[in-house]
């Protein structure tokens, strides 16, 4: 995310000065937007963690899981947001088009990995009793591993991307990479 931020100064000072770098400030406004989710994610996530590591009872489990759910459902509608955002942004320049496409792809992945990590705490919350949970407790763990490496490996995506953009967009502007 440091490279984002750097990428972020730089666009907005070279504003203006051709239509790639006006693009490429439109392209980095949208992904800004990617760290600020990331962050309020974060800390509701921790929060859920935290009721789900002192959870005492299936209840306080059911708790802890629906206040994930509602993190990752209030994610995947800001993720729905950026992607609007994106769509919006009259990009010309052929380099930055593959770029975006790029990035929405990597949003794409996430809302996937986000709503089958959703799909795990939803198993959670169903559960009736103790035994309805110790009987989902290997596919709840499976699913919930499976969406983690996910997004993790997504990560690296969106670094790469985020990188390749900050590279092309000072070169498109005759700067020296940062």
């Amino acid at each position: 995310m440091r490279n984002l931020s750097l990428f972020s100064l730089l666009i907005f000072l070279l504003a203006g000065c051709n239509p790639p770098a006006s693009q490429c400030k439109q392209f980095a406004a949208v992904t800004q937007q990617s760290t600020s989710i990331r962050e309020a994610f974060d800390q509701d996530i921790e929060t859920a963690q935290v009721k789900l590591s002192g959870a005492q009872s299936l209840s306080d489990l059911q708790g802890g899981a629906k206040d994930y759910a509602a993190a990752v459902n209030k994610v995947i509608a800001q993720l729905n947001t950026m992607t609007q955002a994106f769509e919006q942004i009259n990009i010309t320049d052929e380099q930055l088009s593959e770029y975006r496409s790029q990035y929405l792809s990597f949003v794409e992945g996430s809302k996937s990995a986000l709503t089958e990590a959703n799909g795990a705490m939803q198993m959670v919350i169903e559960s009736k009793n103790e035994r309805d949970f110790r009987a989902i407790f290997g596919t709840f763990t499976a699913q919930s591993d499976r969406a983690y490496n996910k997004l993790k490996a997504l990560d690296t995506q969106e670094n790469e991307i985020l990188t390749q953009l900050n590279s092309y967009c000072t070169e498109s502007v005759g700067l020296p990479k940062s």
